[in-house]
C-alpha cells in the first residue's frame, strides 16, 4: 500500500517536481469536467462557496464551508480529504502520470514561513505554461498582478499564527474568549449568532487569502485557484503542530456532507477527522 504523505511545496527540492507536475495534469482533466460533476474544479469551489455566503446552501453538498466558528478546521480537513481522493482518482487515469505517483500522490503545503523566498508564490503557480509549453492549469489570471510575477512577499507577521494562539483554549462557549479554533457554535454558515473567528483563521488564513487576492478573496470562487488547497494543507498543519491533546468534545453531533471521487454521497461526524 502506498505512503501518502503531504509535503512541503518549496521543500520539493526541483523545478516542476512529479508531485507538481501530476497536480497541474489533474487540474487541467478537472478544468475540463462539466461543473455538474462531483469531480470538476467548480463543483469542487462550489463546496466550498455557492454565489453569496448570506445566501442559504443550494444543498447539502454545495456552500457549505465552516467559517467564523469551532468547525473551520475540521469541516475544512475533511474537504482536503475528499479532494485528494479527486484528484488520486484522475491522476490514475491520465497515462502521463506515472503509477507510483497516481498511488501516493497527496496536497503538498505551502509553508508560506519557510523563509524569505517562501513568502511568495511558488514557481510553478506563477507561470502562464507548463515545463513544455503548454498552457498551465495551476496558473490563474485572477491573482494580483503583482502576486502572479512573484514581485510581493508575504510580511512575517502574515505567515504565522499571532504569538500564544497555538497555546490558547481551541474553542469557547462567548465570544469574549481568544481561541485557536473559534467559538462553539451550531452548523455555521454565516448566520450563526455569536460565533466568532479563532485566531488561525485570522493569521495566516485570511491573511493570505486577501495576499492572493482573485478568485482566493471570495468564498465561492476560492476552490477554483488551485493554491487554495496548498494554503489549506499548510493551515491544517498549524493543527497538527498544536496537536489534539485539547480538542473540543461535542463534535460527533453535527456531522458534514460530502462526495466521492466516485460520485456517492457520504456523511462525516465532524471529530471523524482527527
Amino acid at each position: 500500500m502506498a505512503v501518502i504523505e503531504r509535503r512541503d511545496v518549496y521543500g520539493l527540492g526541483e523545478p516542476w517536481h512529479p508531485i507538481l507536475r501530476a497536480y497541474a495534469l489533474a487540474i487541467g482533466r478537472m478544468k475540463a469536467l462539466s461543473a455538474s460533476d462531483p469531480r470538476s474544479l467548480a463543483y469542487q469551489a462550489s463546496v466550498h462557496g455557492f454565489r453569496s455566503e448570506s445566501d442559504p446552501p443550494p444543498d447539502r453538498f454545495r456552500g457549505q464551508c465552516q467559517h467564523n466558528c469551532w468547525y473551520f478546521l475540521p469541516w475544512h480537513r475533511w474537504y482536503l480529504h475528499y479532494y485528494e481522493r479527486i484528484i488520486r482518482s484522475l491522476l490514475a487515469e491520465i497515462d502521463e502520470v506515472p503509477d507510483e505517483v497516481a498511488e501516493s500522490w497527496a496536497l503538498p503545503y505551502w509553508n508560506y514561513a519557510r523563509d524569505a523566498g517562501a513568502a511568495k508564490l511558488p514557481p510553478e503557480f506563477a507561470s502562464p505554461t507548463l515545463w513544455d509549453g503548454r498552457r498551465n492549469p495551476l496558473f490563474d489570471d485572477t491573482r494580483l498582478p503583482e502576486v502572479n510575477d512573484r514581485s510581493a512577499a508575504l510580511d512575517r507577521v502574515q505567515t504565522v499564527p499571532g504569538r500564544g494562539v497555538l497555546d490558547q483554549p481551541f474553542s469557547a462557549l462567548t465570544s469574549g474568549v481568544a481561541t485557536f479554533g473559534g467559538t462553539a457554535s451550531g452548523w455555521h454558515h454565516f448566520r450563526e449568532p455569536g460565533a466568532v473567528a479563532g485566531g488561525l483563521e485570522g493569521t495566516p488564513h485570511n491573511d493570505v487569502h486577501g495576499f492572493v487576492g482573485g478568485n482566493m478573496w471570495r468564498f465561492a470562487t476560492a476552490g477554483l485557484d488551485p493554491v487554495f488547497w496548498l494554503h489549506h494543507c499548510n493551515i491544517d498543519r498549524y493543527w497538527e503542530m498544536r496537536g489534539h491533546d485539547a480538542d473540543p468534545t461535542g463534535w460527533a453531533d453535527v456531522s458534514f456532507d460530502f462526495r466521492t471521487e466516485t460520485g456517492a454521497a457520504v456523511r462525516v461526524d465532524a471529530d471523524g477527522c482527527v
